[in-house]
């Protein structure tokens, strides 16, 4: 509790940690898991953090992942040259297994170039 006795610390039900205001952790744990791609232009991951590759002559590649919630934050980072392209998330699904629909999102380049994008990518709850 803060100094007016307003909670700023909660854990849900499915252990997620709500808070306000910073935090300092002497250890970030990332989830580990198993990552396949499923086609040109689609993974499957089971981590919280990872890798993807936009193909040559492709714009977008799909990342499904339970981690995916609405207000999740994902975060990219380029590791090869993108031609002075900026990748970015252009859909973002949540999980939701009462609707079935399976947590992903997607990240896209404005066009497609003749070289892979290499990208590695960190979902934040």
């Amino acid at each position: 509790m803060n100094s007016s006795g307003s909670g700023v610390l909660s854990v849900n039900h499915l252990g997620d940690i709500i808070s306000s205001g910073s935090g300092k952790f002497a250890n970030l744990s990332i989830v580990r898991g198993a990552q396949a791609d499923n086609s040109l232009t689609q993974t499957t991951a089971s981590a919280s953090a990872g890798t993807a590759v936009i193909t040559i002559h492709e714009t977008e590649r799909t990342i499904i992942n339970p981690f995916v919630k609405t207000d999740s934050l994902i975060y990219l980072t380029a590791t090869s040259d993108t031609q002075g392209l900026t990748p970015y998330i252009a859909r973002q699904t949540a999980e939701d297994p009462s609707r079935q629909t399976k947590g992903s999102f997607t990240i896209a380049i404005p066009y497609a170039i003749n070289s892979e994008v290499r990208i590695n990518w960190w979902i934040i709850n």
